[in-house]
């Protein structure tokens, strides 16, 4: 089945490429994504599903609508990376089900949806007992391990154009800018108000692009489904689903993505090595730009036009981020770092550290002057930390397993994954530290097989070659120490 989708967001040329190509047809399309495909005569049908940018993870990815659809894009991700995280809903979101109300609390009542729990605030719920079933909507799905599921006792019905809500009112969706527009669907959900019994509009995006007359009949549709559903909400079977609702999913790519859409973009629009990488924290693009400029004139210099603009980008800095994720797209920056040398793609990186408390796997306290030199190398699995006291006395070695290293506008980037190699100078041999985290990555979906599988090679060649990636660092203390003042 071909699925329609809308694509938004910093990788649309490259999605819109890829997803053409595997078959699928994109709704939509922006203009400039129109002109650049070649599509002649946009479709601008409501999307199965739609692709767009993270609010919450930077480079990141959500994935909403179908399930159906939703899982097939995931899957297709996979094909060209497996290098990827992926954050499924728990239960899809405005899913309406008669759940079973498993225990009351002090302020909210815990329903069971069919093996998932979620939350119903104390404020939208009458006096409850356990055991009954009830009707709930989902108006907050969980993507990971500690959020909830957060559910109204109050119906919701939605179409491709339109959704029925509660409230009384009629809303328009914020991406419908066009203010003749915006007033042509005010006055038609106005016109249906007094219809619902109480109930309001919600215009969706989609709304935009269709005929009066189709937009009003979806509103007779589900004005009529509304009354369906109340009727059959309070009888049944428990956990019968009355809506399916809608899937997400987040996903958290790493370099090898990444650098797969560089490619696809480049057949497309002459696109740099490390397009995607280096505009995932910029705000201004100009010198990107600017250099994909010249690169329509060279194509044929891909790889040393690339080169040259991460000359560029680390060569002028003295001070670079190391920009520290986590799988679930949660981020830390640590640094700033001093940088002491960049040599094609090979970086030695120098950081103060502060008094107090232990470094972090190797139990040893942290003491005054102490300072860390930093080794790694764009694409490498492994970042390498090693400490050192005031006097230059080895203190211990940290090799970091995390995706490949990737260059972003003020520094590298990277995922961690939980697991590390670390040794101090008092032990004889390393060890393997948080292997628990991993398996945890594991066991939840968010890696795949193969990804686990590349980890794990990841860690057995940080131990096989613990030593000589400590020299790395070992062999650039005193430059370290002298760019830092010691």
């Amino acid at each position: 089945m071909s699925y329609k989708v809308r694509i938004r967001g910093i990788y649309a040329t490259a999605l819109s490429k890829l997803l053409l190509d595997k078959g699928f047809s994109i709704v939509q399309p922006s203009r400039v994504i129109a002109e650049r495909l070649w599509i002649e005569n946009p479709c601008y049908e409501p999307p199965d599903v739609t692709i767009k940018d993270s609010d919450n993870v930077k480079g990141g990815l959500v994935i909403i609508g179908r399930c159906d659809a939703v899982e097939t894009i995931v899957k297709t991700f996979l094909e060209v990376s497996d290098e990827i995280f992926i954050w499924r809903c728990r239960v899809p979101l405005h899913r309406v089900v008669r759940g079973v109300v498993k225990r009351v609390e002090e302020n909210r009542v815990i329903v069971d949806l069919g093996g998932v729990e979620g939350v119903l605030p104390a404020l939208s719920a009458p006096l409850y007992k356990e055991g009954d079933v009830i009707p709930v909507t989902v108006v907050k799905t969980a993507l990971r391990d500690g959020e909830e599921i957060i559910l109204s006792n109050e119906l919701r019905i939605d179409g491709r154009y339109v959704s029925i809500i509660p409230g009384g009112r009629v809303f328009i969706s914020k991406h419908i800018r066009d203010p003749e527009k915006r007033s042509k669907l005010y006055g038609i959900g106005l016109m249906y108000l007094n219809k619902l019994g109480g109930y309001g509009i919600k215009w969706r995006s989609s709304a935009q692009y269709a005929e009066c007359t189709e937009l009003m009949r979806e509103l007779e549709e589900l004005a009529r489904r509304l009354d369906e559903l109340r009727e059959r909400a309070w009888s049944g079977e428990p956990y019968t689903v009355l809506q399916e609702g809608e899937c997400i999913c987040e996903i958290v790519p790493s370099y090898s993505f990444r650098r797969y859409m560089d490619d696809v973009r480049n057949s497309v629009i002459p696109t740099v090595i490390n397009h995607h990488s280096l505009k995932m924290f910029m705000r201004r693009t100009t010198v990107i730009d600017y250099t994909e400029h010249i690169l329509s004139y060279v194509s044929n210099e891909r790889e040393k036009v690339s080169r040259a603009l991460l000359d560029y980008v680390f060569t002028r800095r003295y001070r670079v981020a190391i920009r520290h994720a986590k799988p679930d797209g949660s981020l830390i920056v640590l640094g700033p770092a001093v940088l002491v040398k960049y040599s094609d793609g090979e970086l030695v990186l120098a950081r103060r550290l502060r008094a107090g408390g232990a470094l972090d796997g190797l139990g040893v306290p942290k003491e005054e002057g102490d300072f860390a030199v930093t080794w790694t190398r764009l694409g490498s699995w492994q970042v390498v930390h090693a400490y050192f006291s005031r006097d230059r006395r080895l203190k211990g070695v940290y090799v970091n397993i995390n995706t490949p290293v990737e260059p972003v506008k003020d520094g590298i980037y990277y995922i961690d994954l939980y697991i590390d190699v670390v040794k101090r100078v008092d032990e004889n041999e390393p060890r393997i530290v948080d292997l628990e985290e991993l398996e945890k990555l594991k066991e939840c979906g968010a890696a795949s097989e193969t990804m686990y599988d590349k980890i794990k090679r990841a860690v057995d060649d940080a131990l096989s070659r613990f030593e000589e990636l400590s020299s790395r660092c070992v062999e650039h203390c005193e430059e370290a120490a002298s760019s830092l003042g010691l």
